[in-house]
């Protein structure tokens, strides 16, 4: 809402280019009203299906059998990696379909303040007993 609202000189979305302009466009997005309109208003135009599928989490790990240790010091061995935020699959256009959803104020649960996602993160990890 906030980047085509054409209310202040701030950077605006590309598809405000495809505003209405004169008599007889066909257009989604409406006129651009310098501090004036509501084009800020919430309306089902900035509704979108913002479902979602998250693989949030993948570890793999590996225990060394005892038997191949005999001849080693260690009793026990162990290897582990683990990704976070493997990856996300919607048709969602903006960057993160995780938008708030706990909010109090009703005005504001399942807006998209353009956060950024989560990082993807890698932890490797070694486990051994002596």
């Amino acid at each position: 809402m906030n980047l085509e609202n054409m209310y202040y000189k701030n950077n605006q979305a590309i598809s405000v280019n495809r505003r209405w302009r004169e008599p007889g466009d066909i257009t989604t997005i409406p006129r651009a009203l310098y501090r004036d309109g509501y084009n800020w208003l919430g309306s089902s135009r900035f509704v979108e299906d913002a479902s979602f599928i998250k693989l949030r989490f993948l570890s793999i790990a590996y225990r060394v059998p005892k038997k191949s240790m005999s001849n080693v010091f260690l009793k026990d061995f162990n290897a582990f990696f683990t990704i976070y935020n493997l990856a996300t699959w919607t048709n969602y256009t903006g960057q993160n379909p995780e938008v708030n959803v706990a909010s109090k104020d009703v005005n504001f649960i399942g807006v998209d303040d353009s956060q950024t996602p989560p990082p993807m993160d890698f932890v490797i990890g070694l486990n051994f007993k002596f």
